[in-house]
Parts: C-alpha cells; structure tokens; sequence
C-alpha cells in the first residue's frame, strides 16, 4: 500500500534523526564517566567491565570490532592519533565513543560494572537495568532503520524493559513491544538534555503530526501501540 510505505519512510527518518541525538549524548556520558574512572585506555582491560562481559560476546570481541571501526574510520583525528601515538589502534575513550557503532556502545553500557552503569543511568534519571535494555532496544530499532524495515505495525523482537514509575504503567502505557513505547523512550532521553529541550519539542510536534495521520487500515492506532489520549501521556507532551 503506498500511503503505508510514505507513512513507514517519514516515520523512519523521524526515528533516525532521534537515534542520533541519543546515541551521540549517550557516547558523551559513557566516555566522560568512564574515562575519569578509569583513565583514557581503560576501555581496553576486561578488568573494568563485568566479568561476563554482556553475555553473548568476549571483552576480547568487542576490543577487535573497535579497532576494525577504527581502522575503517576516515576521521582527522583518528589519521593523527595513527601518525602520532604507539596505542594505535586503541584510541582514548572520548576518541573511539566519537566513531563506535551503536551496537558497540550498546554492549559496552550492557558490560559496565554495576555502579558504572547506575552513575550513566542516573543522569537520564532511569534504572541502571533499563539504560541497559533500552540501549540494547535503540540499537535494534536503529538497525532496522538502516536497513529500512518496516517499523510502524511492527512487534519488536528485542523489547525494552520500563521503569517501575506510574507513567510506564497502564493505562498510560499498553504494551512495550510496539512504537509508541520506543518513541515515549526516546523523548525521556531527549528532554534528559535541557539544550535541546526546544529541539525534542519540535521533534515531537512531527511526530504527532505524522500519527494524526496514518495509514488507512483499521485500528493502525492499536497496532502501534497508542492509547486513547495518547498525545496527553505524561512523558510525551
């Protein structure tokens, strides 16, 4: 249906344009936090993540996929830090969060020791166990973003846990396997940063007017999860 497949396009630049801001504030965070923790190459010892690492891969993994993006990465600084420094490939941690995928960066927050995810966790005012989930969450939607999936009347395969707070509770929420639980996730993460409250505004008001206007199906509002008075949830307007 072509009203569906415009609707899906639009809808996933929306999403893109928010992944980014995310990810490139997030990468802020973790490298300022783990950084002064654990100096500028701690990234590089397994002693400073959770011995398990994030269950379904090696700190060993995640350091040589690191030093492929490195190695792939066309950037200034990392052409001068090659020239310049015998730790190449390692990079400092401010450096290699400027080009790790998001898949990387979610692994590495997943990894953290307890109380360095809590510290992360706490500036976006989450649980340190549901920063872990929805990074996992934004990685996977990011990647069905590039590879342009379907996304508006899809059930997400990797589902992000909530916080224990009323505002994720029904009836404000339904279900945390359809779009509008990602996009409620997005703005708490978004207004998080008071320089671009405006900017996550104005994200917000094209999303409503992309959802006011959806694709000629019937109910496509249950099918992405949107409530009643979606537009009045708390976390949202």
């Amino acid at each position: 249906m072509k009203f569906a497949y415009k609707f899906d396009s639009q809808l996933r630049d929306l999403l893109t344009e928010s992944l980014e801001l995310i990810e490139i504030d997030l990468c802020t965070s973790v490298a300022h936090i783990f950084g002064k923790t654990y100096g500028a190459f701690g990234h590089t010892l397994a002693a400073n993540f959770h011995r398990r690492f994030d269950f379904k891969t090696t700190h060993a993994h995640w350091l040589s996929k690191l030093h492929d993006e490195t190695t792939r990465s066309n950037e200034l600084f990392v052409k001068h830090f090659r020239r310049k420094y015998i730790e190449y490939p390692n990079l400092p941690i401010w450096a290699v969060t400027e080009i790790m995928s998001f898949g990387s960066l979610s692994r590495m927050v997943g990894s953290l020791h307890k109380h360095d995810r809590q510290v992360v966790a706490a500036e976006y005012g989450i649980p340190a166990k549901v920063l872990s989930s929805l990074t996992h969450h934004f990685a996977y939607v990011r990647n069905l973003c590039a590879h342009h999936s379907r996304l508006w009347d899809r059930v997400w395969s990797i589902k992000p846990d909530l916080p224990r707070h009323a505002d994720w509770m029904p009836p404000n929420i339904v279900s945390n396997e359809r779009l509008f639980t990602t996009l409620l996730l997005m703005r708490k993460l978004l207004l998080r940063s008071p320089e671009i409250k405006t900017e996550a505004d104005e994200w917000r008001d094209r999303v409503n007017t992309l959802l006011s206007n959806p694709p000629a199906v019937v109910n496509p509002w249950a099918v992405m999860g949107l409530t009643n008075n979606w537009m009045n949830h708390p976390v949202w307007k």
